[in-house]
């Protein structure tokens, strides 16, 4: 089986005047490619509200991304 995380939805820049805005598929793009993580809302946890469900596929970029990110990152029960 692999491993998910949830991250909160507060990672994600909600102000499109903001520069660091990113549309929701150019975010799912980015923690895919810079962080190793796939969206996957089907994951077969009971999902908490205010977070995403990402799929590990690396799990050396996903272990930074958690490292440089606690404060957005819940574990799966």
């Amino acid at each position: 089986m692999s491993d998910w995380i949830f991250v909160k939805t507060t990672h994600r820049e909600s102000d499109p005047k903001s520069k660091e805005y990113l549309s929701f598929s150019e975010y799912i793009e980015r923690m895919r490619n810079l962080h190793g993580l796939i969206s996957d809302p089907l994951c077969p946890f009971e999902k908490k509200e205010n977070v995403r469900s990402f799929r590990v596929e690396d799990k050396g970029k996903a272990m930074m991304f958690a490292l440089n990110n606690s404060e957005f990152i819940i574990k799966p029960e």
